[in-house]
């Protein structure tokens, strides 16, 4: 898949989403830094922390290139990968070195393959990570509606990775899990935006019901 695209300009792209989806979430942690990977050639994007502490949030060159390949959807799909692993960093999902692990890639760490065995523990996890993502998404404005569908196959393929595989969501999974995350999302952003207007119009106990039903659902903003 040729991209003409130098380095430099990919790694702009790449923090423009990341400043935009990262002002979203609100945080006051420390800020991870962006890398622009083009050695760990199956990592597509992972988020990861060092010895001193510091963190990292990086997006392989080759997952850069398959978003882009989504035209006028590509910043979306780039918001999509990212912010599935700002969504493990806000859960603080220790268990995994990367977001390679997310894609049933060949080197997990043995300790995390055992202490990870049960198939429905990892299914909650990308569940949360895929909803804590579609709310930073949302709120950054990058519509990712049915994004994910279209992506993760062409994720798939282009990694060569095995769409099943027992240790981990399978991609027909991956894609259930995108799906009904979509979904909810809609109901969840509707309940949001209803709350938002009556606060507006200062009908505040309707959007006192509104905002705590969201705040209950998990959807947490600066707001």
């Amino acid at each position: 898949m040729a991209n003409p695209m130098p380095a430099e300009e990919k790694l702009a792209v790449i923090e423009k989403v990341y400043t935009n989806l990262y002002n979203a979430m609100g945080l006051n942690e420390d800020k991870p830094v962006l890398k622009l990977d083009s050695k760990r050639s199956r990592s597509v994007a992972y988020i990861k922390k060092n010895r001193d502490g510091s963190k990292i949030i990086a997006v392989e060159e080759k997952a850069f290139d398959v978003c882009m390949s989504l035209g006028d959807k590509g910043e979306a799909a780039l918001a999509f990968l990212m912010a599935h692993e700002l969504g493990h960093f806000r859960y603080e999902h220790h268990w995994g070195s990367d977001f390679a692990s997310s894609f049933a890639i060949e080197d997990i760490q043995e300790e995390i393959a055992e202490a990870s065995k049960k198939l429905g523990e990892l299914k909650f996890y990308e569940t949360q990570a895929d909803q804590m993502g579609g709310i930073y998404c949302y709120l950054a404005g990058y519509d990712i509606g049915g994004v994910g569908e279209i992506l993760l196959p062409k994720i798939y393929e282009a990694y060569g990775l095995s769409p099943e595989n027992k240790r981990y969501p399978s991609l027909d999974q991956r894609i259930e899990i995108t799906k009904k995350n979509d979904e909810d999302m809609r109901i969840l952003i509707n309940v949001y935006e209803a709350g938002t207007y009556a606060l507006l119009l200062g009908e505040y106990a309707e959007a006192r019901r509104c905002l705590q039903h969201c705040l209950n659902e998990g959807f947490k903003s600066r707001e």
